[in-house]
């Protein structure tokens, strides 16, 4: 399936008045595809244009997006810039741009082409070329949206597990199940294509981090003990610093990977926290929930979140920076 018909789709859903219409719509397009295009229309549709565990990575911005167009239309930059002004649309102002372009990039290409750059760290304006270059107008105002995560057809999760059900008549909270315990829609999207018995069933995985739980916040904490009033109340410790989800296979060494709130893997930054993992841990494969607090070793107490800021995501050195900031792992939770 041509990228440009998935675009021309998206146009129709924005345009759709109510949710039914919108997975009317998307329903039928994702029955239409085949596998690999379906997990990948999935993903595209929630705004994803790669893998959620390296989408930290992409490294796109609209910077990025105006240096491309104005080096392939041969528009000045402030032209760019006061156009996108005008229409309030960094996609659009794409869309209208003049050069010449073919209709040839498919939906599965491109998702192979995105992850392939970010997992090689390849030039990313000559990704935004190609793609820019390679599919309609529509296309390419639909591919700026998803880099800079402005989609903005109306479709969110529930949307898009409801049109997978319908297209493949299995249950939507299904869908849904399957999506929280793994993060992947391009799974849940595969599976609901190979029936209501593929879905069911779903739990935590190895090394597909599952949607963390998080707290509700109230205004009074009053409040808390009327919503669960009769029942018995555990209280914990709040740790000033970084939750992790840690999944551990058990070889000799164990694999350890180190997941982020965002789901995006962060275990390179982390090496200290990894060995104190393989050195301590004595069960089988398990998934466990912690939170990873800085130390002055000096001082001999814990130092505030913005010290543990200075530690995730770092790509350069971190060996340096993990004697200077060392962490160490509070766990409170086995998943699994």
């Amino acid at each position: 399936m041509k990228f440009s018909k998935l675009a021309f789709v998206y146009d129709r859903i924005s345009d759709a008045e109510g949710e039914p219409k919108k997975v009317k719509l998307l329903a039928k397009l994702l029955r239409q595809a085949d596998v690999e295009t379906l997990k990948a229309a999935a993903h595209f549709t929630l705004g994803e244009v790669a893998d959620p565990q390296i989408s930290d990575r992409l490294g796109i911005g609209p910077g990025t997006i105006r240096e491309t167009l104005a080096s392939i239309s041969g528009t000045d930059t402030e032209e760019i810039d006061t156009a996108v002004k005008q229409t309030g649309d960094m996609s659009e102002v794409v869309a209208a741009a003049h050069f010449r372009r073919s209709d040839t990039l498919t939906v599965d290409d491109l998702w192979r082409r995105t992850n392939h750059a970010i997992e090689f760290d390849e030039d990313r304006l000559d990704l935004i070329e190609y793609v820019y270059r390679h599919t309609t107008p529509d296309g390419a105002k639909y591919f700026t949206r998803m880099v800079l995560n402005q989609m903005r057809i109306g479709v969110g999760m529930g949307a898009l597990a409801k049109a997978l059900a319908r297209a493949f008549d299995v249950k939507s909270r299904n869908v849904e199940h399957l999506y929280a315990m793994s993060n992947d829609i391009g799974l849940a999207a595969t599976r609901a294509r190979e029936g209501q018995s593929s879905l069911e069933g779903a739990a935590l995985t190895l090394f597909k981090p599952y949607q963390f739980m998080n707290a509700q916040k109230v205004d009074d904490p009053a409040e808390i003990f009327e919503k669960l009033a009769g029942k018995q109340i555990i209280f914990e410790v709040k740790y000033d610093g970084a939750r992790l989800q840690i999944h551990i296979k058990k070889n000799r060494p164990a694999e350890i990977k180190l997941y982020s709130r965002r789901l995006n893997e962060d275990t390179a930054s982390m090496p200290d926290v990894v060995a104190a993992l393989r050195k301590a841990w004595k069960g089988g494969d398990a998934i466990i929930e912690g939170e990873a607090v800085a130390f002055d070793p000096a001082l001999e107490k814990k130092q505030p979140f913005q010290s543990v800021l200075m530690r995730l995501g770092r790509k350069y050195d971190i060996e340096a920076k993990a004697a200077e900031i060392p962490l160490v792992i509070y766990l409170f939770d086995l998943l699994w």
